[in-house]
């Protein structure tokens, strides 16, 4: 059970830190819940729902979000 504050009828949730990390690409549509860290060289795929935190140099996609492929390097990619 979350520790909710109830004020003038709304609720307001408990205060997390998300992180997202260096030469990161997130695609159009992808949401990241709140509390989640992201390392670094992390491609997320269009749509997808990240739950839960992701390692660094890998490729995630699907909701949830699952890892697609491990040990990518984005050196001499070009967006």
């Amino acid at each position: 059970m979350v520790n909710t504050v109830k004020s003038k009828n709304k609720y307001i949730g408990k205060k997390v830190n998300t992180s997202i990390g260096d030469f990161c690409v997130i695609c159009i549509g992808s949401i990241i819940m709140g509390g989640v860290n992201i390392g670094n060289e992390v491609v997320v795929g269009a749509g997808s729902v990240i739950t839960k935190d992701v390692p660094s140099n890998v490729i995630i996609a699907g909701n949830p979000a699952r890892i697609i492929k491990n040990n990518i390097e984005m050196e001499n990619i070009e967006l």
